[in-house]
């Protein structure tokens, strides 16, 4: 009987570990969850892959967008977990072309979330109303690409995405207002052969070419909120690529950072305590390093604790 109650006190156990366990992990969101099943996302080829070193996009590499410029140039890192993404608006007369560029980090799998998650995921039409797989279908283009559902082989309707190894690449025109003349099949194979040349490369091996932040602290510890109180930032990056490195800061707002000035300078805001301040360093190729330090921020010795915070 005693062997009994035991074994059952033990199921119980498991049970609740097993409850406990799966209580813990994010539940991820059901739309998410559909999609991957209407794009048959287990099944995207390429997974486990090699790395690329990334892609240097240069509109002159491309003979189909000369007469176009640049009009917009962002770097997004809001999904800096996968990878970091270059999103490009491109002008010629009255044509628009959007270009984005995203290489992922650590796997070839990064860059299949970060298609999923960053582009697929972004509309509010059902998947299968909207896109279709373009690889086996006529569209030679990545390891897999998507074309909306309305597409034909002789014309794409301005819109393709495809990911090659652990770079994803999406083009779309400015349709309705903007089209393009531009031949996006044509454009796409044209990025993805330049990819596809680039050595593969192991994660280790694509680590070693990433920027690394080598220093990264306040030249003072403490900033005094009040008009004229600054500090420089001591930073130094090393670029084993060879390529530009170029910085983001961010500290959510609650600093002011000076990036226009060597060495870049922060202020206080309003907030005092102790405020976290991040840094980026990405290369031509949007392979990334970061890092992080503080700096206390703290009133006026004769300020009364009373009064409103002080405003910049």
């Amino acid at each position: 009987m005693a062997r009994q109650w035991r074994f059952c006190f033990l199921c119980v156990v498991v049970v609740f570990l097993i409850s406990h366990a799966n209580a813990q992990q994010p539940q991820e969101d059901r739309f998410i969850t559909s999609l991957r099943t209407q794009s048959d996302f287990a099944t995207w080829p390429g997974k486990r892959g090699p790395l690329k070193r990334g892609l240097i996009f240069l509109v002159a590499d491309y003979r189909d967008l000369a007469g176009f410029s640049i009009i917009r140039d962002d770097l997004d890192d809001d999904m800096k977990n996968l990878g970091m993404v270059r999103k490009i608006s491109l002008s010629r007369s009255s044509e628009i072309l959007d270009i984005t560029i995203g290489v992922a980090h650590s796997s070839t799998d990064n860059a299949h979330e970060l298609l999923l998650l960053g582009e697929l995921a972004l509309s509010q039409m059902r998947f299968v109303d909207r896109l279709q797989r373009g690889d086996g279908n006529g569209v030679d283009v990545g390891d897999f690409n998507f074309i909306l559902k309305r597409a034909r082989l002789t014309d794409l309707q301005g819109y393709i995405a495809f990911v090659r190894n652990n770079v994803i690449c999406i083009i779309r025109d400015g349709r309705p207002d903007n089209p393009s003349t531009v031949n996006v099949q044509q454009l796409a194979a044209d990025i993805d052969a330049r990819i596809t040349a680039l050595p593969d490369l192991t994660p280790e091996e694509f680590n070693t070419l990433s920027p690394g932040i080598t220093a990264f602290r306040p030249v003072d510890d403490t900033l005094v909120a009040e008009e004229g109180s600054f500090t420089a930032l001591n930073i130094a990056v090393s670029a084993p690529s060879g390529e530009v490195v170029k910085l983001k800061f961010s500290s959510e707002g609650k600093l002011e950072i000076d990036t226009s000035i060597d060495p870049v300078r922060i202020s206080a805001t309003h907030v005092f305590g102790v405020i976290p301040i991040e840094l980026i360093a990405i290369n031509d190729s949007l392979q990334f390093g970061q890092g992080e330090t503080s700096v206390t921020v703290i009133p006026p010795p004769s300020r009364d604790p009373n009064l409103p915070p002080f405003r910049r």
